[in-house]
Formats: C-alpha cells, sequence, structure tokens
C-alpha cells in the first residue's frame, strides 16, 4: 500500500507534545554513535549546502567529504545512499560546540536527512490508518513516555505530527481477510491481539507482574495459532482462546498460580548475566553498560558480581551467583516496599507502548514476543533495583526520593532502548535468550521474580 493512502493517525499520547530539547539533552542522539544513513534526495540538498573547499572559520560548516561518505552501490535503496562520518567518540561532524547541529541551524531543517528530520518519530502503517510512537532510546521521550499517568493512551493526532511521513513499518494483511467494503478488515488481527493484551495489563484488582503473566498465558495458549513463524494470527481464532480469560475464576486461579510460583522462583541470574554481557557488546551501548558497571560496583562485597569494568564474565561460578542473588535480594526490599508502585508504573506505561509499537509479527511467535518483552522487564528491574541511586532515593523517603527514582529510571530506559532499537543483532539475541533459557510458562514466573 502506497504511503499516501492512509487517512487517519493515531498517536500515543506522549507523542502530541513533544519537542526535541537539543542542547539541554542529558544524552544526544547526534553522539550517540549509530549509523546515520543519507536518503537520495537529501544527500543532493547536503552536496549543495556543503562548501567545496575546507576554511579556517571555526563555525564553518565541513565539507562534504568530512561529513559524509557514499555507501557501495550494492547497497543503496530509496532510503540509503551515503552515510554520516562519526568521530572517533560517535559524534557527528556537523554537530556544534552547544550541541545543536549546525546544518539545521545554517541551512533550515529541509537539508536534514529523513533519518534526522524523523528521529524520535516511529510512524508505522495499519491499513488506512497511521499510528505515531518514538522512540524510547530518545530520553526525552523515555521521560514523556513513562512518568505521566496517561501517556501511552491512544488518541486521534493532527496529519502535521507524522513529519515527512516514512513509514518504519506497514502492517501484513491477516489470513483470511474478511470481505467487504472495509479496507480495514485484513488488519483486524494487529488491532485484536494488540487490544486483548492491552486490556489485560490494564485489569484492575491484580498487581501488575499478574498482568503480565495473564498476557504470557495467553500468548502460550494461542501458540497453535500462527502458521508460521512472524505470521499473523487468526483473530477469530484468537478472540476464542482470549475469551477463558474473561472468567474471573481463570484469572484468580492464574494470579494464585504465580504467586505460589514466585515463593519458589530462583532469580534468573544465567538468563540475567549472559544478556548482559551481550549487550555490552553493542555498538553504542555504552551508556547501560556504564549503569550496570555502577550497579556491580557498589555491592558491598564485590565479588557479589562476577563482571568487573575490566574483565566482563558472562558466567558466574555457583558461589558467585548464591552472593549475588543475596545481595540483590537485600537491596530490592526496601526500594521495593517504598516504590513498588511508583516502578509498576514505569512498567505499565513501557508494557503499552511496547504493544503498540513493536508488532507480534516481527518476532517468531507471539510467545517469544512476549517472555521477550518480560525479559527487558527483568533487565531493568535488576538494574534499577540493583543501583545504589535507587537505594539512596528510597533512603530519603518516598515524597523526597521520587524525582531521584525517576531520573534513575529514565536512564536505565532509555539506554536499554538504545541496544533493543539500534541493534537488529541484540534484538534477536534476546529472542534466542529466551527461546533457550525461558520457553515456558516457568520461565515466564522466573523473569517475573526478579
Amino acid at each position: 500500500m502506497a504511503e499516501a493512502d492512509a487517512r487517519s493517525i493515531l498517536a500515543l499520547r506522549y507523542m502530541l507534545d513533544f519537542r526535541c530539547i537539543g542542547s539541554n539533552c542529558e544524552d544526544s542522539c547526534c553522539q550517540s554513535g549509530w549509523e546515520i544513513y543519507i536518503d537520495p534526495a537529501h544527500l543532493v540538498k547536503l552536496r549543495r549546502a556543503l562548501p567545496l573547499t575546507p576554511s579556517d572559520d571555526p563555525h564553518a560548516l565541513p565539507t562534504f567529504d568530512h561529513v559524509a561518505r557514499m555507501v557501495p552501490k550494492k547497497d543503496r535503496s530509496e532510503r540509503v545512499a551515503a552515510q554520516l562520518l562519526l568521530d572517533e567518540k560517535g559524534r557527528c561532524p556537523l554537530l556544534g560546540p552547544q550541541l545543536l547541529c549546525r546544518l539545521h541551524q545554517a541551512k533550515g531543517e529541509d537539508t536534514l536527512p529523513d533519518t534526522c528530520a524523523m528521529y524520535p518519530r516511529h510512524l508505522n502503517q495499519v491499513g488506512q490508518r497511521l499510528e505515531l510512537s518514538g522512540a524510547l532510546s530518545c530520553p526525552e521521550v523515555a521521560r514523556r513516555a513513562l512518568l505521566p499517568s496517561d501517556a501511552t493512551d491512544l488518541v486521534p493526532a493532527p496529519g502535521a505530527l507524522q513529519g515527512r511521513g516514512q513509514r518504519q513499518f506497514s502492517a501484513p494483511p491477516g489470513p483470511q481477510a474478511l470481505r467487504g467494503d472495509d479496507p480495514q478488515a485484513p488488519y483486524r488481527h494487529l488491532d485484536v491481539v494488540r487490544g486483548t493484551m492491552v486490556r489485560l495489563l490494564s485489569l484492575s484488582g491484580f498487581s501488575l507482574p499478574s498482568r503480565l503473566f495473564f498476557t504470557c498465558f495467553l500468548a502460550h495458549k494461542s501458540s497453535a495459532l500462527q502458521s508460521a513463524p512472524e505470521a499473523p494470527i487468526d483473530p477469530n481464532a484468537f478472540l476464542q482462546q482470549a475469551e477463558l480469560l474473561s472468567d474471573p475464576e481463570v484469572l484468580a486461579e492464574l494470579d494464585r498460580r504465580l504467586h505460589e510460583g514466585l515463593v519458589m522462583a530462583p532469580l534468573p541470574l544465567p538468563l540475567l548475566l549472559s544478556v548482559l554481557h551481550r549487550q555490552r557488546q553493542v555498538p553504542g551501548g555504552g551508556a547501560f553498560a556504564r549503569l550496570v558497571v555502577e550497579m556491580a560496583q557498589s555491592y558491598r562485597d564485590p565479588r557479589s558480581f562476577p563482571s568487573t569494568p575490566d574483565e566482563p564474565r558472562e558466567v558466574a561460578s555457583p558461589d558467585e551467583a548464591a552472593r549475588l542473588d543475596h545481595a540483590y535480594r537485600l537491596r530490592r526490599q526496601p526500594i521495593d516496599a517504598l516504590f513498588r508502585a511508583r516502578i509498576d508504573h514505569y512498567l505499565f506505561n513501557y508494557a503499552r507502548h511496547f504493544w503498540m509499537k513493536d508488532w507480534y509479527t516481527h518476532s517468531p511467535s507471539l510467545f517469544l514476543h512476549t517472555q521477550s518483552f518480560l525479559l527487558r522487564v527483568a533487565l531493568l528491574r535488576f538494574v534499577i533495583l540493583g543501583h545504589p541511586h535507587a537505594l539512596a532515593a528510597a533512603q530519603k523517603g518516598a515524597d523526597a526520593g521520587q524525582a531521584d527514582l525517576d531520573a534513575l529510571a529514565v536512564r536505565a530506559f532509555y539506554s536499554l532502548s538504545r541496544s533493543i532499537e539500534h541493534s537488529a543483532g541484540f534484538r534477536a539475541a534476546i529472542l534466542e535468550y529466551v527461546a533457550k533459557s525461558a520457553p515456558s510458562m516457568e520461565g515466564a514466573i522466573a523473569l517475573l521474580s526478579v
């Protein structure tokens, strides 16, 4: 479907008034080390905007040869023609000393490559509907998405918010598409699956771990509905499975099963340490790695954590695992007791953001998609609740410490998202780790025990 066919736009509420905060950003995307590609149309504009010869004027724009390189012809596409040249610290050559884009300042937004102009907007197309969300790898998006109570409501949005309108993904039509005049009918599967998961996440009377467990249970029950990896699910068959979770007795039994399992579940430390070890190798993933190092170094017994800044190791010995398990649980207890509701608030918004932005058709199965999200939640809880800043926030008290906890949470969510959103290899690794180490409902309980 052509991009021009879209007739309406919905947005997660936090994107309605999003604005880049430029030089006030605590971790600018312009010095993140990401690979930034230039589309053919803006490659022409960039060549025209940049000087032909270098200048001694420190405020002058650099020449094209100092800004970009052409990609090989075999790798070019309608969106990729060249790539920005970053310095040894991962900084864009067009970034000025005040952390503002010199090209934008001198020549206007129209000269920016599509990637720079659109980020952190994430635009998907579902039939004739556009859906706007944001990349949590942007600290300001993370702040707006996680902290307000209504941040992840799905609301109508003006067409101007789509910017240049480049779609990241277009939804695949589902099986057995309904006949008739409704152009959205082939995409009903996406709305049904996402809507049902968001409904389960919003159930009152149950803790957030229980609601996350309900989504995993439904995904597990529906695993046979996908005819092939990444295939759309028949929405009518899925709704039949979901009907089971409309029964209060079924929900109560699942809630009981989870909380009985949590009492005995060991922390999935081998899985968490393996993923953290892999994350340290992700280009541009230094922000989250630094957060993990700060956590590791803060434990009173340095032997409690098997990874150090100089010698990261993937596997902990049984003694190391036991010490880390004990140290983490001791630290988690006072923080969770004081801030459990606030942390669940972040994660609830994160979950709704995930189901709207990250489609299940991008994963081998709905169950692995759901479990991979639980692994992200476990990583975030492990790092936030194990971090010394969270302990210091708890020592200040609920009211005085919440701002510090919010700042830590924003840092944790955006920095982990930088590895997930900007590294297809790390996203694939998360799915592989889940498939290998947490492929069952027992694995879900273990992840929810963190």
